[in-house]
Order: structure tokens, then C-alpha cells, then sequence
């Protein structure tokens, strides 16, 4: 899911065969079409960009969700046409579109030069195919940070106060080690929302996941997924989890109630649960300063 997104890039995020620009509307001026899904918050840049170019007419195609989203263009992808010249893409299908590169354009050779102080290093890395041909620039970077509620962590005995919960969120043993005594200590309340929203946290700080670098799938002998995997079962079977399928209407409902105390944040979640907890838990959530193990990424855009 995402909320807010910080860049634009003007000539193609993800430009498929043909250069930008799809065809004329009628009033002399080339249309650009860009699809998008969620709230981008490109419209005041759509304005801005027509006004510094009086020549070229935008028209956002804009989905409600990322999955149809998604959908749709790897149908357009597999047809071969009716694609937008600028597609958006979320991470979690990257690898989908990295293997269908062929099919999009190099933006080394119709686009704007990658400024190595503009970009993060991995970010374009990661839209880069073997022979370098680049697919994407980035919109946006998902940085964890871990959210907690104060009021529950007080009725735990636990410290709520930023500095006094770095503690408890130094390492990854020490959170769960921090959720025994949660749930020892209050009664039908969760130490976090949900098992999966926890181990792809501590999947994405892996350099090595369920792939290799050539591309092989190595998750049976990655010791890092086997140890993630018999952390967080463990913890579940500890009564850690409140086993909630993450922005399902019942973990919505769980910001509300107060169902869990922790939750892993990449920076697009300070916005869910703003909204998802309502103004009468205004106060309540707050951001510690530290994450298990260091920190990692979750999410972000193309």
C-alpha cells in the first residue's frame, strides 16, 4: 500500500517500447500517458510540467490499488500493447518486470542522466540489467523505523519514552525477549499485528534472500531465512502475534482497539496508521529511534 510519493521523473519511470509520447489529442499537442496507481500526488507536477511545456498534453491513468494496478500492465506486457508510456511500478514486482527488460526502453539513451547524488547507488542498481541497460529511475525508498504504543508499553511495565526503548529494539532477540514480558504482563494484546509484516522486515536486511546473486533460489540454505523463520514462529507460538492479515479490515480495526503494541514501519506506514488509529488514538503511536539489527528497507517505487 502507499500513501505519499516524493519524486517524479518526467520523460518515463518505467517507459515501455516506444519513446514517451503516445500519440497527438486532437489540439495539435503530444500526449503523454502515465499510469499510477494509489496516491502518487504528481497532479500539481502534471500542471506544472504542461505550463514549462506548452506542447505536450499529460493524461494519468490512475488505479485505486496496486494489485490491478500491476495486473494490467503484465497483461498489456504479454499482449504487446495498450501500455501507458510511463508505467509505476512497487518494488514487490520488480523482479517480474526486470524479467520482461526487453520489453521497456533504456533510459541511459531517451532520458535524464542518473546523478549519483540524486539516486541512491542500490535503488538504480536494482532497475539495471546485466548488460546495463536501465528500465526505472526511482520515486521513493521505504526506511524502517519500528512504531509502538506508548500507552501499552506503560501498562507493561516497559519504557515508552524514545530514548528508553532503543533498548528493547537493539536486536532482534531483544524485541522478542521484550514481547514475552508484553504478553506476560497485558492481557489480550498482541506484541505486534502480524507474523509475516515482522519477517519481511527481517528479510529485507539480508543481502542474500530467497535468491542468490546469479539468480538461484537458495531459500533451504540460507541460514539467515531459516533463522528468521524459527524466530518469528517461535514468537507466534509465544501469543506474540495477533495473527492479522495486514490491511485486511480486521487490522485496520486493530489500530483503532489497540490489538497489538508494535509494528514494523517503513516511512509510508506512519500514514496508515495515522488513519487507521483515528483521531481518538491521536498521541498514542510513536517512532523509536532505532530498529532491530540496524535497520533495512521496505518498499519504494519505480
Amino acid at each position: 500500500m502507499r500513501l505519499r510519493w516524493v519524486s517524479i521523473v518526467m520523460c518515463a519511470a518505467v517507459s515501455a517500447t516506444a519513446a514517451c509520447g503516445s500519440g497527438q489529442p486532437g489540439d495539435g499537442r503530444t500526449e503523454l500517458t502515465i499510469a499510477t496507481f494509489n496516491e502518487f500526488g504528481y497532479e500539481d507536477l502534471f500542471h506544472e510540467y504542461e505550463a514549462a511545456h506548452p506542447d505536450i498534453k499529460i493524461t494519468q491513468r490512475k488505479t485505486g490499488q496496486g494489485q490491478p494496478h500491476h495486473q494490467n500492465l503484465f497483461t498489456k506486457l504479454g499482449a504487446g500493447s495498450g501500455l501507458a508510456d510511463v508505467e509505476a511500478v512497487e518494488e514487490g514486482y520488480l523482479s517480474q518486470v526486470m524479467a520482461k527488460a526487453g520489453q521497456f526502453n533504456d533510459l541511459d539513451e531517451i532520458g535524464p542522466r542518473v546523478e549519483d547524488d540524486r539516486w541512491l547507488k542500490w535503488k538504480t542498481a536494482a532497475v539495471t540489467t546485466k548488460d546495463g541497460k536501465l528500465i526505472g529511475y526511482g520515486t521513493d525508498i521505504g526506511p524502517l523505523a519500528m512504531c509502538y504504543r506508548k500507552d501499552l508499553f506503560q501498562q507493561a511495565g516497559l519504557p515508552s519514552d524514545p530514548e528508553g526503548v532503543k533498548a528493547l529494539f537493539s536486536t532482534w532477540d531483544s524485541y522478542f525477549a521484550a514481547g514475552d514480558q508484553f504478553v506476560a504482563k497485558v492481557q489480550g494484546v498482541a506484541w505486534f499485528d502480524s507474523a509475516a509484516q515482522v519477517y519481511n522486515a527481517m528479510h529485507n536486511q539480508h543481502d542474500i534472500g530467497y535468491f542468490d546473486l546469479q539468480d538461484k533460489l537458495v531459500v533451504e540454505s540460507n541460514p539467515d531465512i531459516k533463522a528468521d523463520w524459527t524466530a518469528v514462529t517461535a514468537a507466534v507460538a509465544k501469543g506474540q502475534s495477533a495473527r492479522l492479515a495486514a490491511f485486511s479490515p480486521e487490522w485496520n480495526t486493530g489500530f483503532k482497539l489497540g490489538r497489538f503494541a508494535t509494528k514494523t514501519c517503513p516511512s509510508w506506514m506512519l500514514g496508515v496508521i495515522e488513519t487507521q488509529a483515528g483521531p481518538e488514538n491521536q498521541g498514542k503511536w510513536a517512532v523509536a529511534g532505532a530498529f532491530p539489527n540496524g535497520g533495512g528497507n521496505w518498499g519504494g517505487s519505480y
